[in-house]
């Protein structure tokens, strides 16, 4: 029998047998061997997960002047004493690629040297390219990449995140959020894909795709993790970690679509929702995690909490008496790999709780199990960290190039009035507002620090809107009104420096901020910022707005005022340039909005609601909208068979035309309503995309496919149903109404 002194040498044996560090992954251990050589400790050692903060030197958190450096002590302690199996994300620096890869080998160097040698998984919160270190390349937000309707392009987005972030020896990443932003005031919206659960669930599938590749143990791929299970972004105040309510129904119909096509990609990873569902703490429902996460759905993957949001079951919902029966709540309920933060107490509890009786050890094999699991499939037993050699395009210009092409396909052109774009770079401008010249509103959180305010101070090169405009226009004919830090704005010097020139370009937005750290009260822009835009258009010169946001701020007291609106979402380091390809013409706007633009702070309705709220619904702008510098008409709209039946297939075509004068790029949305049915249903929902680039005067006929499992939703027993009934298929300003003969229920 082999006994759990003897199982190091068989490890080593193994990992010597797998290969040289520069292969793909070999074979990882006996999991089930592994297990059995595991005691209690260990194992409950492998479902924690402390923040790297934990294991450094200096003060937490500290500054990011502050030199960061392992702690050999700390780690000692987490790693040997605690069998801690996992850390993650770093929240107060960038670190050049050097330091991260050194940092981490000596981290999984410690580990192989521990009894039974496991590695440990790192992840870390790369959600718009690798976050946390200061050379990789910076792409839209979620909420951009959205509006580009284009899963290729975000694939290829999420391809090369994962190599920068595995280039630092990193294997794992939390992203992509998957759930659909249905709340916009939630400051978690940019993290989404929009508000539309099919949009979201074909994007969410791509960057799955991108990150992981067919094997998330090769060198350039990582793990994805699916965010935040479930119901986390519609919170009833809008902010963040707060109380959501919302029927199963919905949670059904709206937000789990996502997270199935994510697990169908092969996504590794799934973190649960930090708030709470009518009362019920996410993390302590036992019927959300285990039950439909992994029981019905058959998620065989990880579940991981969020930041400290099992101490919080306690110390936050008051849902639990004491943190040691919220650990043995949210143990019960599934969590698997708890991040914890910051100490090793939260191990010993749970040892504690399963000496006592409290939870079963089954449990906690299970969720170990997972793990190493997890751990093989990342192939950190054959290869820890893979060499520096293997990734000569990190943070190169072909990365960048995508980075561009990328923001450049978000920016969504909203009004266009008299044509005034593309402006010509004969003439005279002003740039005004806060967005103008930094960087941080084109970044938003989660770049280079957690909070991204220190955006500018690591990208003293970066090309703001300012900067590259300029660069387009020659400094000389692009004068700049700076804004001042506290918002005041001074009337004679707006007249002063819009004398004399032929347009204003307006940037304003928001902040950088992530979390709970972007909670508002009022969704309407800044007071400063549409005083400013007042002052501005008085001045009688066409102003063309650039919204650097990363939710609808409400700028309907301004709107009619403008000239153009160009909504620019987060677009990364790349997004001064974009803007400024778009502004003069060199490139075409490409995004459709992937959100409702709401017309005031209370008319937050999406596109999707029921019938019965129609009479009340008014935007600004609707969900899917976006010019081009051109203009598109549909005809011939054709839809069959218009008698439809359970097993059938129906076939939508229509042909699309460019009627202006420049190439340009539309989305071809298609759209189902149900006319009548058992549950009230929804005005219209989207079915089926297609972005394409026409020529001027170019045509071309596309043919999209729906099955009656398009026509289904969520009936009043929680089933997905497609109902016998009339339906009407919208494509463009086109429509056609069809039959459905038979009723059928479908799985999830």
């Amino acid at each position: 029998m082999r006994t759990k002194e003897t199982f190091p040498v068989v490890l080593i044996l193994a990992l010597t047998l797998a290969g040289p560090a520069s292969a793909a992954a070999g074979p990882g251990p006996d999991i089930e061997a592994l297990l059995a050589a595991m005691t209690l400790p260990e194992k409950v050692g492998q479902m924690t997960m402390l923040t790297l903060n934990a294991v450094s030197k200096g003060q937490l958190p500290f500054s990011p002047a502050e030199p960061h450096e392992l702690d050999p002590e700390r780690l000692q302690r987490a790693i040997v004493e605690h069998h801690v199996g996992a850390l993650f994300n770093i929240g107060h620096h960038a670190f050049p690629r050097e330091h991260w890869r050194q940092m981490i080998a000596e981290i999984q160097e410690l580990a192989r040297g521990t009894r039974l040698g496991i590695p440990v998984l790192y992840g870390i919160d790369a959600v718009h390219g690798m976050t946390y270190a200061q050379e990789a390349t910076s792409f839209p937000q979620q909420i951009g990449l959205a509006a580009t309707w284009d899963p290729e392009l975000v694939e290829r987005v999420a391809r090369i995140s994962a190599y920068e972030t595995r280039a630092q020896g990193i294997p794992w990443v939390f992203a992509p959020t998957a759930e659909p932003g249905r709340s916009p005031v939630h400051s978690r919206f940019f993290e989404t894909f929009g508000e539309d659960t099919f949009l979201a669930g074909e994007l969410t599938a791509a960057f799955v795709r991108g990150l992981q590749g067919q094997d998330p143990a090769q060198p350039h791929r990582v793990g994805a993790t699916l965010k935040h299970f479930l119901g986390y972004t519609i919170p009833v105040s809008g902010k963040d970690r707060t109380t959501v309510s919302v029927s199963r129904r919905a949670l059904q119909e709206l937000f789990l679509p996502p997270f199935v096509q994510g697990m169908a990609a092969g996504a590794q990873a799934v973190v649960l929702s930090l708030a709470d569902i009518d009362g019920l703490p996410v993390h302590a429902d036992p019927g959300l995690v285990q039950g439909l996460l992994k029981d019905e759905l058959g998620f065989a993957g990880v579940a991981v909490s969020d930041w400290g949001s099992v101490e919080n079951i306690y110390a936050h919902h008051r849902a639990a008496a004491s943190r040691k029966e919220a650990i043995a709540l949210a143990t019960a309920a599934g969590v698997d790999l708890a991040m914890v933060p910051f100490d090793v107490e939260h191990a010993q509890e749970l040892v504690t709780l399963v000496r006592e009786g409290r939870v079963a050890e089954a449990r906690i094999d299970d969720a170990v199990r997972r793990i190493l699991a997890f751990k093989a499939r990342l192939g950190l037993f054959a290869t820890p960290i893979h060499p520096a050699e293997q990734y000569p395009a990190y943070a190169s210009p072909a990365h960048r190039q995508v980075a561009l092409e990328a923001a450049v396909a978000s920016l969504t052109l909203l009004k266009n009035q008299g044509g005034v774009l593309p402006l010509a770079k004969s003439g005279r401008l002003l740039v005004a507002g806060p967005a103008a010249d930094a960087m941080a509103p084109l970044n938003g959180g989660w770049s280079y620090t957690w909070q991204g305010a220190e955006t500018d101070r690591y990208l003293p090169d970066g090309v703001t809107i300012l900067d590259a405009i300029r660069a387009q226009v020659g400094g000389e004919r692009a004068r700049h009104l700076p804004w001042r830090e506290d918002g005041a704005v001074d009337p004679e010097a707006v007249a002063a420096a819009a004398d004399g020139v032929d347009a204003i370009i307006l940037c304003l937005g928001e902040p950088a901020y992530a979390e709970n750290f972007g909670n508002i009260d009022d969704l309407t822009l800044p007071a400063a910022q549409l005083e400013l835009a007042r002052m501005l258009a008085a001045l009688g010169k066409p102003t063309v707005l650039v919204l650097a946001q990363g939710r609808p701020r409400i700028i309907t007291a301004i709107e009619p005022a403008m000239a153009a609106v160009l909504q620019a979402y987060l677009p990364g380091n790349e997004g001064g340039r974009a803007v400024a390809e778009v502004l003069f013409g060199d490139a075409e706007p490409a995004g459709r909005l992937p959100f409702t633009y709401p017309r005031g702070p209370n008319g937050l309705a999406t596109y999707d609601h029921r019938i019965s709220e129609d009479y009340a619904f008014d935007c600004l702008y609707p969900f899917g909208a976006g010019l081009a510098h051109t203009t598109f008409a549909y005809r011939h709209l054709e839809v069959s068979p218009r008698q439809l039946g359970p097993d059938g297939t129906l076939t939508v075509a229509v042909e699309v035309l460019n009627t202006g004068r420049r190439p340009g790029f539309e989305v071809v949305q298609v759209y189902a309503s149900d006319l009548v049915a058992s549950v009230a249903p929804a005005v219209k929902r989207l079915k089926a995309f297609r972005k394409i680039r026409l020529a001027p005067g170019e045509s071309r006929r596309l043919t999209l496919t729906l099955s009656p499992r398009d026509l289904a939703l969520v009936d009043r027993e929680l089933h997905w149903r497609a109902e016998a009934g009339e339906f009407v298929i919208r494509v463009g300003d086109l429509s056609q109404g069809i039959v459905l003969t038979e009723g059928r229920v479908f799985p999830r």
